[in-house]
C-alpha cells in the first residue's frame, strides 16, 4: 500500500465538531500513532481513512484513490479496522470471530479453504488465543476480547491495521501482548494507524505521530520532534509534565510533577 493522502478535507460531526484537514500524508510501511487529547478528532480521522466516517469535502486517496469511490470489498483488502470496543450477541467462538477476517479473500458462501484456515490459526498462535478458540467471545474478559478482535484483523491481512484505542483499560500484560502484535505487523512491512491517549507508549513505539488539536493537525512527523514540550502543552491544555529520557529504552517519556 502506498501512503494515504488528505487534502482539503472538512468533516463536519453534528453542529458542534468539525475536522479541518489542510493537507496530510501518512506513510506506508511504519506504525502511526494519531494523539491528542478528547475530542481532538482523533478517531473521526480514523474512520475517515477507513472510509466509515461518512461524507466529508476534499480528498482522501489510498494508493492514489478516492476512499469514498472505492467499493467495501476493497476497502476490506486495503484495511483492518478494530473499534475501541465490540459485542456480540450471537454465541461466536474466538475462532469464528477470528475467521470473520477472512471473508474478504473468501467465497461468496463463507467457505474457509487451507489458507484461510491456516491463516486463521497463525493469527490466534500471535495473539495467544489459540488455546481459547473454542470459547463464545461473549464470555471473554475484555482484555481478550481485544485480542481476539486483533487476531481477526491480523488474519485478515489487509495492506493497514486501523485500531482504535487498542491498549485502553487493559492489564501490562495484555498491553505488551497488544504492542508486540502492533509491532510484528508493521515489521512485515505493513502499516498501522493508531489511536491512543498513552503518549509514553507514542516515544516507545511509534515511527510517525499525527498530533490532533480541536479537530485540525498540529503537527506531524517523528515523535520526539512532534511530541515537544511546547507542542503537548498546546495539545493537552495542560503544562504539569517534564520529559525525561528512559534509560533502557533511550527513548523519551513524560512523567507527571509533583
Amino acid at each position: 500500500m502506498d501512503s494515504i493522502k488528505l487534502s482539503s478535507v472538512i468533516f463536519k460531526y453534528g453542529r458542534d465538531f468539525t475536522l479541518d484537514i489542510d493537507s496530510l500524508e501518512i506513510p506506508k510501511g511504519v506504525l502511526t500513532v494519531i494523539a491528542g487529547r478528547n475530542g481532538a478528532g482523533k478517531t473521526t480521522l480514523l474512520k475517515l481513512i477507513a472510509g466509515i466516517a461518512g461524507r466529508h469535502k476534499g480528498s482522501v486517496t489510498v494508493d492514489g484513490r478516492e476512499i469514498k469511490k472505492i467499493s467495501n470489498s476493497e476497502r476490506a483488502k486495503m484495511f483492518s479496522y478494530v473499534p475501541q470496543s465490540e459485542e456480540q450477541e450471537f454465541a461466536y467462538t474466538v475462532k469464528e470471530i477470528a475467521a470473520m477476517g477472512r471473508r474478504p479473500h473468501g467465497s461468496a458462501l463463507g467457505i474457509l479453504n487451507v489458507e484461510d484456515v491456516n491463516a486463521v490459526e497463525k493469527a490466534l498462535e500471535s495473539a495467544d488465543m489459540a488455546d481459547k478458540s473454542g470459547r463464545e467471545f461473549r464470555t471473554l474478559s475484555g482484555g481478550e476480547k481485544r485480542l481476539a478482535l486483533l487476531a481477526r484483523a491480523a488474519a485478515q491481512d489487509a495492506g493497514a491495521m486501523l485500531l482504535d484505542e487498542p491498549s485502553a483499560f487493559l492489564d501490562i500484560g495484555h498491553q505488551a501482548k497488544v504492542y508486540e502484535i502492533i509491532r510484528g505487523y508493521r515489521n512485515k512491512g505493513r502499516a498501522v494507524i493508531m489511536v491512543t491517549h498513552d503518549i509514553n507508549a507514542v516515544f516507545e513505539t511509534a515511527d510517525n505521530v499525527i498530533l490532533m488539536s480541536s479537530g485540525k493537525v498540529l503537527a506531524a512527523g517523528a515523535p520526539e520532534e512532534v511530541l515537544s514540550e511546547n507542542n503537548i502543552k498546546e495539545a493537552y491544555g495542560f503544562n504539569g509534565f517534564g520529559i525525561s529520557r528512559n534509560q533502557i529504552t533511550g527513548k523519551n517519556n513524560i512523567f507527571l510533577k509533583k
